[in-house]
């Protein structure tokens, strides 16, 4: 029966999913592992090499942001591993309530930056059926209305230039704002997975029973310093997706300019 085929094959997609999902957490704790035992081994080298390797990844605006989001995790999932060894707060438990917190938040910015996606998109496409109903108007009253005055041709013709000009950037905003809805619900929505994926690594490195608690301290320690040294080189959310933004603009400027240097020299061999 066709609707038991397609529940096999919903449930049996979600399983490959989970085993996906678990398999990644391991390759990231065994990463991690190794990546701290080179902090057991010489700290002073340890810091050093992050550092380097920090500062090349808040070059890009993507590695800036996505340092700011691991960062968070590390030092977070490393106060919960030292408990009162780092604070009394983390070992009371307040650091496990900040990190609830910190998830159901992120959880409604993904809903609230897809709802307001759809609501731009909504506003923006009636704003454009309304300058579309506009401008066929101004065209059937400009084909009607006989011009002969060369004064007057040369006044519209620079007035159709400005006007050209102030189409290019509605049209710049236009594409913009539904596009950068999409990128900061699609980001939200990442940084749950990667903070999810490394919760759980950071789970199997505090339960390692395969090394010692003294190894499994010192683990916590150099994963705190790890996530220090990522934040203090990362950017935040805002700043990353402002950033991406401007970048996204300029391109969009290069293509409509492109586009606008091609039309006027179709324009010119057509005389």
């Amino acid at each position: 029966d066709d609707d038991a085929a397609d529940l096999q094959g919903l449930f049996g997609n979600d399983a490959a999913m989970q085993f996906r999902q678990r398999k990644r957490e391991v390759e990231c704790a065994v990463h991690l592992a190794s990546t701290l035992q080179e902090f057991i081994d010489d700290s002073q080298g340890f810091k050093q090499k992050l550092e380097t390797e920090a500062i090349e990844l808040s070059n890009n605006i993507i590695g800036g942001t996505l340092l700011k989001v691991i960062g968070y995790v590390y030092m977070e999932q490393a106060e919960k591993m030292l408990g009162f060894k780092h604070s009394v707060g983390a070992g009371l438990g307040f650091t496990e309530m900040r990190s609830k917190g910190h998830v159901v938040a992120t959880k409604f910015r993904v809903v609230q930056s897809a709802y307001k996606t759809y609501k731009t998109a909504k506003k923006l496409d009636k704003e454009q059926q309304a300058k579309k109903k506009q401008k066929q108007e101004e065209e059937e009253d400009n084909g009607n209305a006989i011009e002969n005055d060369e004064n007057d041709e040369n006044e519209n013709n620079a007035t159709e230039a400005n006007n050209e000009e102030e189409e290019m950037k509605e049209d710049l905003m236009d594409e913009t704002k539904p596009m950068m809805g999409m990128v900061e619900t699609l980001w939200n929505y990442s940084v749950i997975d990667i903070e999810s994926t490394l919760r759980s690594a950071c789970h199997k490195l505090d339960k390692d029973l395969s090394v010692s608690a003294k190894v499994r301290e010192q683990r916590a320690c150099g994963l705190y310093e790890m996530g220090q040294i990522f934040s203090a080189k990362g950017v935040s959310a805002e700043e990353g997706l402002r950033a991406f933004e401007e970048q996204m603009k300029e391109g969009i400027q290069m293509r409509q300019n492109i586009e606008k240097h091609e039309k006027e020299q179709e324009e010119v061999q057509a005389k």
